[in-house]
């Protein structure tokens, strides 16, 4: 069955963002052009421009397009037999499994770290925000719920909880950009057994003890 123009202008949109990652990864955003990208993916520019506008907006769109998947991931993650705060554990964990299990994933996720000066793009630093705050949105509905199940304190203040929830993942992306490949010399190296010790020392911390 033919494909229709929809479809194609589609994986003509897809295959232009995996070039453009492949190289934004390997030479860094700064030293990349849209002529490149064109070049390198077997496009004409005109064909770049009808998707992408800037750098930025490409990038933003590789935001969108990986995050779709990876909310549906976490989703998954979040199991009815398991506690609510057994699953705000499985909320985080599973963002770092599937950065391992996406190779995409991962990749954007590494130039999007080494270039922090792009989030001074509205357009770029508001796409990211908003999924930082849709992340936080599923982890206050689980502290909800775990206070409600005496999980923790009903004092708990759980937008403080949130924020550092989501530093800590952080702290612990860039542990992952830094340390993944690093050669073991006594300290702990990084793999998904970090991880998870890593997380539920942090959320050990705040859960209610008898």
């Amino acid at each position: 069955m033919p494909r229709n123009s929809r479809e194609v202008a589609e994986e003509t949109k897809r295959h232009i963002m995996q070039t453009a990652l492949d190289l934004f990864y390997r030479q860094g955003v700064p030293c990349v052009t849209l002529a490149e990208i064109a070049r390198k993916s077997g496009f004409t520019r005109g064909a770049i421009y009808c998707h992408f506008s800037s750098k930025s907006h490409m990038l933003q769109e590789m935001v969108k397009f990986l995050s779709d998947h990876l909310f549906e991931e976490i989703e998954k993650a979040i199991v009815p037999e398991s506690t609510p705060m057994e699953n705000l554990f499985n909320v985080s964990y599973s963002l770092f499994k599937n950065i391992e299990e996406n190779p995409d994933l991962g990749l954007l996720v590494k130039v999007l770290f080494y270039s922090l000066h792009l989030f001074e793009e509205p357009g770029l630093r508001d796409t990211v925000r908003s999924l930082f705050e849709k992340r936080n949105d599923i982890n206050r509905s689980l502290l909800v719920k775990a206070i409600e199940t005496g999980e923790i304190d009903e004092g708990t203040d759980i937008e403080l909880v949130c924020c550092c929830l989501s530093s800590f993942n952080q702290g612990l992306l860039m542990d992952w950009i830094m340390n993944q490949n690093a050669p073991h010399q006594g300290k702990r190296k990084y793999s998904a057994l970090y991880v998870s010790d890593a997380l539920n020392f942090f959320i050990d911390g705040f859960k209610k003890h008898s």
